[in-house]
Protein backbone atom coordinates (compact mmCIF):
# COMPACT_ATOMS: atom_id res chain seq x y z
CA UNK A 1 0.00 0.00 0.00
CA UNK A 2 1.29 3.43 -0.94
CA UNK A 3 1.13 5.81 2.00
CA UNK A 4 2.10 9.37 2.81
CA UNK A 5 3.57 9.95 6.26
CA UNK A 6 2.40 13.07 8.09
CA UNK A 7 3.95 14.41 11.32
CA UNK A 8 3.46 17.67 13.19
CA UNK A 9 4.93 19.35 16.28
CA UNK A 10 4.08 22.85 17.46
CA UNK A 11 5.65 25.03 20.14
CA UNK A 12 2.73 24.18 22.42
CA UNK A 13 3.31 20.41 22.28
CA UNK A 14 3.79 18.58 25.53
CA UNK A 15 7.02 16.65 26.21
CA UNK A 16 5.26 13.28 26.01
CA UNK A 17 4.29 13.97 22.40
CA UNK A 18 7.95 13.83 21.39
CA UNK A 19 9.84 15.69 18.73
CA UNK A 20 9.30 15.52 14.99
CA UNK A 21 12.09 12.96 14.67
CA UNK A 22 10.59 10.62 17.27
CA UNK A 23 7.27 10.74 15.39
CA UNK A 24 9.02 9.92 12.11
CA UNK A 25 10.81 6.95 13.62
CA UNK A 26 7.54 5.54 15.00
CA UNK A 27 5.77 6.06 11.66
CA UNK A 28 8.61 4.46 9.68
CA UNK A 29 8.65 1.44 11.98
CA UNK A 30 4.90 1.06 11.62
CA UNK A 31 5.10 1.28 7.82
CA UNK A 32 7.91 -1.27 7.72
CA UNK A 33 6.04 -3.68 10.00
CA UNK A 34 2.95 -3.56 7.75
CA UNK A 35 4.88 -3.54 4.43
CA UNK A 36 3.71 -0.06 3.45
CA UNK A 37 5.50 1.89 0.74
CA UNK A 38 6.22 5.45 1.82
CA UNK A 39 5.65 7.77 -1.13
CA UNK A 40 6.55 10.99 0.70
CA UNK A 41 7.18 12.25 4.22
CA UNK A 42 5.29 15.47 4.97
CA UNK A 43 6.43 17.38 8.06
CA UNK A 44 4.87 20.43 9.73
CA UNK A 45 7.55 21.45 12.26
CA UNK A 46 6.45 24.38 14.39
CA UNK A 47 2.90 24.72 13.03
CA UNK A 48 -0.09 24.79 15.35
CA UNK A 49 -2.88 22.27 14.90
CA UNK A 50 -5.63 24.83 15.47
CA UNK A 51 -5.90 25.78 11.78
CA UNK A 52 -5.66 23.99 8.45
CA UNK A 53 -3.22 26.39 6.79
CA UNK A 54 -0.16 24.14 6.93
CA UNK A 55 2.22 23.42 4.03
CA UNK A 56 2.76 19.71 4.74
CA UNK A 57 -0.95 19.08 5.30
CA UNK A 58 -1.73 20.78 2.00
CA UNK A 59 0.87 18.57 0.35
CA UNK A 60 -0.83 15.43 1.72
CA UNK A 61 -4.20 16.65 0.45
CA UNK A 62 -2.68 17.32 -2.97
CA UNK A 63 -1.23 13.80 -3.12
CA UNK A 64 -4.65 12.39 -2.26
CA UNK A 65 -6.34 14.52 -4.94
CA UNK A 66 -3.82 13.35 -7.55
CA UNK A 67 -4.39 9.70 -6.65
CA UNK A 68 -0.73 9.09 -5.77
CA UNK A 69 -1.42 7.57 -2.35
CA UNK A 70 -3.85 5.06 -0.92
CA UNK A 71 -3.54 5.99 2.76
CA UNK A 72 -2.21 8.63 5.14
CA UNK A 73 -0.18 7.43 8.13
CA UNK A 74 -0.40 9.66 11.23
CA UNK A 75 0.73 9.11 14.83
CA UNK A 76 -2.56 10.24 16.46
CA UNK A 77 -5.73 12.16 15.54
CA UNK A 78 -4.57 15.31 17.36
CA UNK A 79 -1.51 15.44 15.06
CA UNK A 80 -3.91 15.81 12.17
CA UNK A 81 -5.92 18.61 13.81
CA UNK A 82 -6.63 19.88 17.30
CA UNK A 83 -10.11 21.07 16.43
CA UNK A 84 -12.90 18.51 16.06
CA UNK A 85 -14.53 20.35 13.17
CA UNK A 86 -11.21 20.42 11.30
CA UNK A 87 -10.76 16.69 11.88
CA UNK A 88 -14.19 16.01 10.40
CA UNK A 89 -13.44 18.16 7.32
CA UNK A 90 -10.13 16.39 6.62
CA UNK A 91 -11.52 12.91 7.25
CA UNK A 92 -14.45 13.51 4.89
CA UNK A 93 -12.13 14.84 2.20
CA UNK A 94 -9.88 11.78 2.38
CA UNK A 95 -12.93 9.51 2.40
CA UNK A 96 -14.19 11.09 -0.84
CA UNK A 97 -10.76 10.46 -2.39
CA UNK A 98 -10.88 6.81 -1.28
CA UNK A 99 -7.80 7.43 0.87
CA UNK A 100 -7.63 5.73 4.25
CA UNK A 101 -6.40 7.47 7.40
CA UNK A 102 -4.26 5.20 9.59
CA UNK A 103 -3.21 6.04 13.15
CA UNK A 104 -0.37 4.17 14.82
CA UNK A 105 -1.84 4.42 18.32
CA UNK A 106 -5.51 4.17 17.37
CA UNK A 107 -7.27 1.66 15.13
CA UNK A 108 -9.97 3.35 13.12
CA UNK A 109 -12.79 1.16 11.94
CA UNK A 110 -15.79 1.77 9.68
CA UNK A 111 -18.51 1.26 12.28
CA UNK A 112 -20.53 4.13 13.75
CA UNK A 113 -19.07 3.32 17.16
CA UNK A 114 -15.52 3.78 15.87
CA UNK A 115 -16.39 7.14 14.38
CA UNK A 116 -18.05 8.17 17.63
CA UNK A 117 -14.89 7.28 19.57
CA UNK A 118 -12.80 9.27 17.09
CA UNK A 119 -15.05 12.29 17.60
CA UNK A 120 -14.82 11.95 21.36
CA UNK A 121 -11.04 11.78 21.12
CA UNK A 122 -11.07 14.96 19.01
CA UNK A 123 -13.17 16.70 21.64
CA UNK A 124 -10.71 15.70 24.34
CA UNK A 125 -7.79 16.97 22.24
CA UNK A 126 -9.50 20.33 21.84
CA UNK A 127 -10.33 20.43 25.55
CA UNK A 128 -6.75 19.51 26.47
CA UNK A 129 -5.30 22.32 24.39
CA UNK A 130 -7.70 24.90 25.83
CA UNK A 131 -6.90 23.76 29.35
CA UNK A 132 -3.14 23.92 28.75
CA UNK A 133 -3.41 27.46 27.36
CA UNK A 134 -5.54 28.62 30.28
CA UNK A 135 -3.22 27.10 32.89
CA UNK A 136 -0.21 28.67 31.19
CA UNK A 137 -1.87 32.09 31.07
CA UNK A 138 -2.96 32.02 34.70
CA UNK A 139 0.42 30.72 35.83
CA UNK A 140 2.26 33.55 34.10
CA UNK A 141 -0.20 36.09 35.48
CA UNK A 142 0.20 34.77 39.03
CA UNK A 143 4.01 34.81 38.79
CA UNK A 144 3.95 38.40 37.56
CA UNK A 145 1.67 39.51 40.39
CA UNK A 146 4.02 37.88 42.88
CA UNK A 147 6.94 39.84 41.46
CA UNK A 148 8.56 36.94 39.64
CA UNK A 149 10.31 37.57 36.35
CA UNK A 150 9.15 35.68 33.30
CA UNK A 151 10.89 34.70 30.11
CA UNK A 152 12.03 36.91 27.28
CA UNK A 153 15.19 38.84 26.65
CA UNK A 154 17.08 40.63 29.42
CA UNK A 155 17.95 44.33 28.91
CA UNK A 156 21.53 45.33 28.26
CA UNK A 157 23.23 45.87 31.61
CA UNK A 158 21.69 42.81 33.26
CA UNK A 159 22.19 39.07 33.19
CA UNK A 160 19.64 36.41 34.08
CA UNK A 161 20.07 34.16 37.09
CA UNK A 162 17.94 31.07 36.47
CA UNK A 163 15.59 29.80 39.13
CA UNK A 164 16.64 27.18 41.64
CA UNK A 165 14.75 25.02 44.10
CA UNK A 166 14.99 27.74 46.72
CA UNK A 167 14.84 30.96 44.67
CA UNK A 168 12.90 32.28 41.66
CA UNK A 169 14.69 33.66 38.58
CA UNK A 170 16.15 37.13 38.90
CA UNK A 171 18.19 39.75 37.10
CA UNK A 172 21.67 40.67 38.22
CA UNK A 173 23.53 43.82 37.20
CA UNK A 174 26.44 43.27 34.84
CA UNK A 175 29.05 45.78 36.10
CA UNK A 176 30.74 46.39 32.73
CA UNK A 177 27.52 46.83 30.79
CA UNK A 178 26.05 48.97 33.58
CA UNK A 179 28.99 51.37 33.25
CA UNK A 180 28.27 51.67 29.52
CA UNK A 181 24.60 52.44 30.21
CA UNK A 182 25.46 55.11 32.80
CA UNK A 183 27.84 56.66 30.30
CA UNK A 184 25.17 56.62 27.58
CA UNK A 185 22.62 58.33 29.83
CA UNK A 186 25.21 60.93 30.87
CA UNK A 187 26.16 61.75 27.28
CA UNK A 188 22.52 62.17 26.26
CA UNK A 189 21.50 64.30 29.24
CA UNK A 190 24.58 66.43 29.89
CA UNK A 191 26.16 66.65 26.43
CA UNK A 192 22.86 66.38 24.52
CA UNK A 193 24.12 63.64 22.24
CA UNK A 194 21.85 62.47 19.45
CA UNK A 195 21.38 58.75 18.92
CA UNK A 196 23.68 58.75 15.89
CA UNK A 197 26.37 60.65 17.75
CA UNK A 198 26.04 58.31 20.73
CA UNK A 199 26.33 55.22 18.54
CA UNK A 200 29.42 56.67 16.85
CA UNK A 201 30.99 57.48 20.24
CA UNK A 202 30.45 53.95 21.57
CA UNK A 203 31.87 52.42 18.40
CA UNK A 204 34.93 54.68 18.37
CA UNK A 205 35.71 53.84 22.01
CA UNK A 206 35.25 50.09 21.40
CA UNK A 207 32.39 49.53 23.81
CA UNK A 208 30.96 46.07 23.21
CA UNK A 209 27.29 45.68 22.33
CA UNK A 210 25.23 42.75 23.59
CA UNK A 211 26.21 40.66 20.57
CA UNK A 212 29.87 41.12 21.44
CA UNK A 213 30.54 43.25 18.38
CA UNK A 214 31.29 46.96 18.18
CA UNK A 215 28.31 48.02 16.05
CA UNK A 216 25.56 49.96 17.82
CA UNK A 217 22.16 50.54 16.20
CA UNK A 218 20.32 53.78 16.86
CA UNK A 219 16.98 51.96 17.12
CA UNK A 220 18.38 49.72 19.85
CA UNK A 221 19.85 52.69 21.72
CA UNK A 222 16.49 54.50 21.54
CA UNK A 223 14.77 51.51 23.13
CA UNK A 224 17.46 51.15 25.79
CA UNK A 225 17.38 54.81 26.83
CA UNK A 226 13.61 54.62 27.36
CA UNK A 227 13.60 51.27 29.20
CA UNK A 228 11.88 51.40 32.61
CA UNK A 229 14.00 48.56 34.00
CA UNK A 230 17.10 50.75 34.40
CA UNK A 231 15.25 52.82 37.02
CA UNK A 232 14.44 49.72 39.06
CA UNK A 233 11.05 48.58 37.71
CA UNK A 234 10.16 46.41 34.76
CA UNK A 235 6.58 45.75 33.68
CA UNK A 236 4.79 42.61 32.61
CA UNK A 237 1.72 42.57 30.38
CA UNK A 238 2.57 45.88 28.70
CA UNK A 239 1.23 44.56 25.39
CA UNK A 240 -0.87 41.76 24.00
CA UNK A 241 -0.35 39.65 20.90
CA UNK A 242 -2.59 40.24 17.92
CA UNK A 243 -2.80 39.39 14.26
CA UNK A 244 -1.00 41.99 12.11
CA UNK A 245 -2.96 44.01 9.57
CA UNK A 246 -0.38 43.22 6.94
CA UNK A 247 2.09 40.40 7.35
CA UNK A 248 5.74 41.16 6.63
CA UNK A 249 6.43 37.50 5.92
CA UNK A 250 6.02 36.63 2.26
CA UNK A 251 4.63 33.14 2.89
CA UNK A 252 1.13 31.65 2.62
CA UNK A 253 1.88 29.42 5.64
CA UNK A 254 2.70 31.52 8.70
CA UNK A 255 3.60 29.43 11.74
CA UNK A 256 1.89 31.89 14.07
CA UNK A 257 -1.04 34.20 13.46
CA UNK A 258 -0.59 36.66 16.33
CA UNK A 259 2.82 37.94 15.34
CA UNK A 260 2.12 41.60 16.12
CA UNK A 261 1.36 43.35 19.40
CA UNK A 262 -0.65 46.31 20.64
CA UNK A 263 0.02 48.19 23.89
CA UNK A 264 -2.21 47.58 26.88
CA UNK A 265 -3.58 50.40 29.06
CA UNK A 266 -1.17 51.47 31.79
CA UNK A 267 -3.65 50.25 34.40
CA UNK A 268 -3.08 46.66 33.27
CA UNK A 269 0.71 46.78 33.59
CA UNK A 270 2.15 44.67 36.40
CA UNK A 271 5.30 46.19 38.00
CA UNK A 272 8.17 43.88 38.93
CA UNK A 273 11.11 45.29 40.95
CA UNK A 274 14.63 44.77 39.57
CA UNK A 275 18.05 46.18 40.58
CA UNK A 276 18.35 49.82 39.50
CA UNK A 277 21.26 51.11 37.42
CA UNK A 278 20.12 54.76 37.41
CA UNK A 279 17.49 56.77 39.28
CA UNK A 280 14.08 57.69 37.95
CA UNK A 281 14.99 61.36 37.47
CA UNK A 282 17.84 60.39 35.13
CA UNK A 283 15.53 58.17 33.05
CA UNK A 284 12.94 60.92 32.76
CA UNK A 285 15.60 63.47 31.78
CA UNK A 286 16.90 61.14 29.06
CA UNK A 287 13.40 60.63 27.67
CA UNK A 288 12.80 64.38 27.64
CA UNK A 289 16.08 64.96 25.81
CA UNK A 290 15.27 62.29 23.22
CA UNK A 291 11.87 63.88 22.63
CA UNK A 292 13.58 67.24 22.25
CA UNK A 293 16.06 65.76 19.76
CA UNK A 294 13.16 64.53 17.64
CA UNK A 295 11.61 68.01 17.57
CA UNK A 296 14.81 69.84 16.62
CA UNK A 297 16.06 67.28 14.12
CA UNK A 298 16.81 68.91 10.78
CA UNK A 299 16.31 65.82 8.64
CA UNK A 300 12.94 67.04 7.33
CA UNK A 301 13.90 70.69 6.79
CA UNK A 302 15.67 71.08 3.46
CA UNK A 303 14.20 74.15 1.77
CA UNK A 304 14.26 77.12 4.17
CA UNK A 305 16.18 77.86 7.35
CA UNK A 306 14.30 78.83 10.50
CA UNK A 307 16.19 80.13 13.50
CA UNK A 308 13.20 79.46 15.79
CA UNK A 309 12.28 76.09 14.28
CA UNK A 310 10.13 73.96 16.68
CA UNK A 311 9.98 76.85 19.18
CA UNK A 312 7.11 78.93 17.77
CA UNK A 313 3.56 78.00 18.75
CA UNK A 314 0.13 79.53 18.37
CA UNK A 315 -1.32 81.29 21.39
CA UNK A 316 -4.91 80.59 20.28
CA UNK A 317 -5.02 76.91 19.35
CA UNK A 318 -1.80 75.85 21.10
CA UNK A 319 -0.39 74.10 18.03
CA UNK A 320 3.21 74.35 16.92
CA UNK A 321 3.53 76.82 14.07
CA UNK A 322 5.10 75.55 10.87
CA UNK A 323 7.09 77.41 8.28
CA UNK A 324 5.39 78.45 5.07
CA UNK A 325 6.34 80.21 1.86
CA UNK A 326 3.90 82.63 0.20
CA UNK A 327 4.76 84.61 -2.91
CA UNK A 328 8.45 84.50 -2.10
CA UNK A 329 7.94 85.46 1.56
CA UNK A 330 8.98 82.94 4.24
CA UNK A 331 6.65 83.01 7.26
CA UNK A 332 5.81 81.46 10.59
CA UNK A 333 2.14 80.75 9.97
CA UNK A 334 -0.83 79.16 11.77
CA UNK A 335 -4.18 79.32 9.99
CA UNK A 336 -7.67 77.92 10.77
CA UNK A 337 -7.22 75.06 8.31
CA UNK A 338 -3.74 74.09 9.47
CA UNK A 339 -4.89 72.09 12.52
CA UNK A 340 -8.36 70.72 12.03
CA UNK A 341 -8.10 68.43 15.06
CA UNK A 342 -7.73 71.22 17.62
CA UNK A 343 -10.68 72.19 19.76
CA UNK A 344 -9.90 75.94 19.65
CA UNK A 345 -10.13 77.55 16.23
CA UNK A 346 -9.07 80.93 14.89
CA UNK A 347 -12.05 83.26 14.85
CA UNK A 348 -11.23 85.67 12.08
CA UNK A 349 -7.69 85.69 10.74
CA UNK A 350 -4.55 83.57 10.45
CA UNK A 351 -1.54 84.29 12.61
CA UNK A 352 1.51 84.77 10.42
CA UNK A 353 4.73 86.69 10.88
CA UNK A 354 7.77 87.18 8.70
CA UNK A 355 10.53 84.71 9.47
CA UNK A 356 13.33 87.23 8.90
CA UNK A 357 11.80 89.89 11.15
CA UNK A 358 10.97 87.60 14.07
CA UNK A 359 14.29 85.75 13.89
CA UNK A 360 16.21 89.03 13.87
CA UNK A 361 14.29 90.46 16.81
CA UNK A 362 14.76 87.38 19.00
CA UNK A 363 18.44 87.12 18.13
CA UNK A 364 19.10 90.82 18.79
CA UNK A 365 17.43 90.44 22.18
CA UNK A 366 19.72 87.53 23.04
CA UNK A 367 22.76 89.55 22.00
CA UNK A 368 21.64 92.42 24.23
CA UNK A 369 21.14 89.96 27.07
CA UNK A 370 24.82 89.10 27.36
CA UNK A 371 25.70 92.78 27.86
CA UNK A 372 24.27 92.61 31.41
CA UNK A 373 26.90 90.79 33.55
CA UNK A 374 24.84 91.04 36.73
CA UNK A 375 21.90 89.22 35.18
CA UNK A 376 24.16 86.50 33.81
CA UNK A 377 25.88 86.11 37.18
CA UNK A 378 22.61 85.52 39.02
CA UNK A 379 21.35 83.05 36.45
CA UNK A 380 24.65 81.17 36.22
CA UNK A 381 24.86 80.79 39.97
CA UNK A 382 21.32 79.43 40.02
CA UNK A 383 21.95 77.01 37.15
CA UNK A 384 25.29 75.79 38.50
CA UNK A 385 23.75 75.02 41.86
CA UNK A 386 20.91 73.09 40.21
CA UNK A 387 23.34 71.33 37.87
CA UNK A 388 25.59 70.27 40.74
CA UNK A 389 22.70 68.80 42.69
CA UNK A 390 21.34 66.96 39.64
CA UNK A 391 24.39 65.68 37.79
CA UNK A 392 27.01 65.16 40.46
CA UNK A 393 28.43 61.63 40.51
CA UNK A 394 26.89 59.48 43.20
CA UNK A 395 28.89 57.52 45.73
CA UNK A 396 27.49 54.35 44.17
CA UNK A 397 29.05 55.18 40.80
CA UNK A 398 32.46 55.79 42.34
CA UNK A 399 32.22 52.61 44.41
CA UNK A 400 31.11 50.54 41.39
CA UNK A 401 34.04 51.87 39.37
CA UNK A 402 36.51 50.94 42.12
CA UNK A 403 35.03 47.45 42.46
CA UNK A 404 35.29 46.89 38.72
CA UNK A 405 39.00 47.82 38.77
CA UNK A 406 39.61 45.44 41.66
CA UNK A 407 37.85 42.60 39.83
CA UNK A 408 40.11 43.18 36.83
CA UNK A 409 43.20 42.72 39.01
CA UNK A 410 41.79 39.47 40.38
CA UNK A 411 40.91 38.28 36.89
CA UNK A 412 44.42 39.07 35.69
CA UNK A 413 45.94 36.97 38.48
CA UNK A 414 43.64 34.05 37.69
CA UNK A 415 44.64 34.13 34.03
CA UNK A 416 48.31 33.98 34.94
CA UNK A 417 47.64 31.09 37.34
CA UNK A 418 45.71 29.25 34.62
CA UNK A 419 48.63 29.67 32.21
CA UNK A 420 51.10 28.37 34.81
CA UNK A 421 48.86 25.36 35.37
CA UNK A 422 48.82 24.83 31.56
CA UNK A 423 45.06 25.22 31.43
CA UNK A 424 45.31 27.85 28.69
CA UNK A 425 47.95 28.47 26.02
CA UNK A 426 50.18 31.51 25.66
CA UNK A 427 48.12 32.87 22.77
CA UNK A 428 44.94 32.56 24.81
CA UNK A 429 46.64 34.31 27.74
CA UNK A 430 47.71 37.23 25.54
CA UNK A 431 44.25 37.60 24.05
CA UNK A 432 42.56 37.59 27.45
CA UNK A 433 45.09 40.01 28.94
CA UNK A 434 44.49 42.39 26.03
CA UNK A 435 40.76 42.39 26.81
CA UNK A 436 41.56 43.09 30.47
CA UNK A 437 43.83 46.00 29.51
CA UNK A 438 41.18 47.51 27.24
CA UNK A 439 38.58 47.28 29.99
CA UNK A 440 41.00 48.78 32.53
CA UNK A 441 41.66 51.70 30.18
CA UNK A 442 37.94 52.43 29.91
CA UNK A 443 37.46 52.18 33.67
CA UNK A 444 40.43 54.45 34.40
CA UNK A 445 39.07 57.03 31.98
CA UNK A 446 35.74 56.83 33.74
CA UNK A 447 37.47 57.16 37.12
CA UNK A 448 39.33 60.29 36.03
CA UNK A 449 36.13 61.75 34.64
CA UNK A 450 34.29 61.16 37.92
CA UNK A 451 37.13 62.71 39.91
CA UNK A 452 37.27 65.74 37.62
CA UNK A 453 33.50 66.10 37.86
CA UNK A 454 33.61 66.02 41.65
CA UNK A 455 36.37 68.64 41.73
CA UNK A 456 34.48 70.88 39.31
CA UNK A 457 31.45 70.99 41.60
CA UNK A 458 33.33 73.21 44.03
CA UNK A 459 33.24 76.15 41.60
CA UNK A 460 34.44 79.56 42.89
CA UNK A 461 32.12 82.49 43.47
CA UNK A 462 31.21 84.37 40.32
CA UNK A 463 31.51 88.16 40.44
CA UNK A 464 30.39 90.94 38.10
CA UNK A 465 34.04 91.89 37.53
CA UNK A 466 34.81 88.37 36.30
CA UNK A 467 31.88 88.42 33.89
CA UNK A 468 32.39 91.92 32.55
CA UNK A 469 35.07 91.11 29.96
CA UNK A 470 33.50 87.71 29.22
CA UNK A 471 30.17 89.38 28.47
CA UNK A 472 31.79 91.79 26.01
CA UNK A 473 33.64 88.97 24.25
CA UNK A 474 30.45 86.90 24.03
CA UNK A 475 28.60 89.82 22.49
CA UNK A 476 31.31 90.31 19.86
CA UNK A 477 31.41 86.57 19.10
CA UNK A 478 27.62 86.28 18.77
CA UNK A 479 27.52 89.01 16.16
CA UNK A 480 29.89 86.97 13.94
CA UNK A 481 28.42 83.48 14.31
CA UNK A 482 27.05 81.39 11.45
CA UNK A 483 23.44 80.22 11.22
CA UNK A 484 24.02 76.75 12.74
CA UNK A 485 25.75 78.20 15.78
CA UNK A 486 23.00 80.76 16.25
CA UNK A 487 20.37 78.05 16.08
CA UNK A 488 22.14 76.02 18.77
CA UNK A 489 22.34 79.08 21.02
CA UNK A 490 18.65 79.82 20.53
CA UNK A 491 17.69 76.21 21.22
CA UNK A 492 19.67 76.38 24.47
CA UNK A 493 18.29 79.71 25.73
CA UNK A 494 14.74 79.93 24.35
CA UNK A 495 12.02 77.49 25.36
CA UNK A 496 9.14 78.82 23.27
CA UNK A 497 7.85 81.79 21.30
CA UNK A 498 4.06 82.12 21.53
CA UNK A 499 2.34 84.24 18.87
CA UNK A 500 -0.93 86.07 19.46
CA UNK A 501 -2.78 88.39 17.05
CA UNK A 502 -1.19 91.51 18.61
CA UNK A 503 1.79 90.31 20.62
CA UNK A 504 4.44 87.62 21.02
CA UNK A 505 5.66 86.07 24.29
CA UNK A 506 9.19 84.67 24.45
CA UNK A 507 9.77 82.16 27.25
CA UNK A 508 13.41 81.34 27.93
CA UNK A 509 15.97 79.93 30.30
CA UNK A 510 17.32 83.42 31.03
CA UNK A 511 15.01 86.43 31.49
CA UNK A 512 14.93 88.87 28.56
CA UNK A 513 14.50 92.26 30.19
CA UNK A 514 12.47 94.82 28.29
CA UNK A 515 10.49 94.62 25.06
CA UNK A 516 11.75 93.30 21.75
CA UNK A 517 11.94 96.01 19.04
CA UNK A 518 8.63 96.33 17.27
CA UNK A 519 9.31 95.87 13.55
CA UNK A 520 7.22 92.73 13.05
CA UNK A 521 4.34 92.78 10.53
CA UNK A 522 1.43 90.37 10.49
CA UNK A 523 -0.38 89.57 7.29
CA UNK A 524 -3.68 91.18 8.35
CA UNK A 525 -3.09 92.90 11.65
CA UNK A 526 -0.46 95.12 13.27
CA UNK A 527 2.09 93.71 15.64
CA UNK A 528 2.44 96.58 18.08
CA UNK A 529 4.03 94.93 21.07
CA UNK A 530 6.22 91.88 21.80
CA UNK A 531 6.49 90.83 25.42
CA UNK A 532 9.12 88.48 26.90
CA UNK A 533 9.00 86.21 29.91
CA UNK A 534 11.42 83.87 31.67
CA UNK A 535 10.67 80.41 33.01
Amino acid sequence: MKVAVYARVSSESQPQEGTIQSQLEALRDHAKAHSFTIVEECLDDGYTGTNLVRPALDRVRDLAAQGLIEAVLVLAPDRLARNLAHQVVIMEEFEKRAVKVLFTNYKLGDTPEDRLLLGIQGLFSEYERTKILDRTRRGRLMNARQGRLGGGSVPYGYRRINKTKDAPPKWEIDPDQAQVMRLAFRLVIEDRYSLRKLAKYLEEHNYAARSGGRHWRTSVLAHMLRCDAYAGTTYAYKSRATEPRRSRLDTPYPKRRNTSSVPRPCEEWIPIPVPAIIDLQTLQAARAQLDHNVKVSARNNWKNQYLLRTLVKCGICGSHICGASRRGNVLYKCSPWSHRETALRHDDQPIAVSRDVLDRQVWDSLVDLVSDPGNIRDQLAKRLHSYSARTGPTQGEVHANQEALERLSTEEERLVDAYRAQVISLDQLKAQLKKVDDTRTHLNDEKHRLQAHQESLGHPEITVRDLGDVSARLKRAMTRTDFQTRQRIVQALVNSVTLYPHRAVVSGVLPLNGNIPNDTRLLRSPFPRTRTEAD
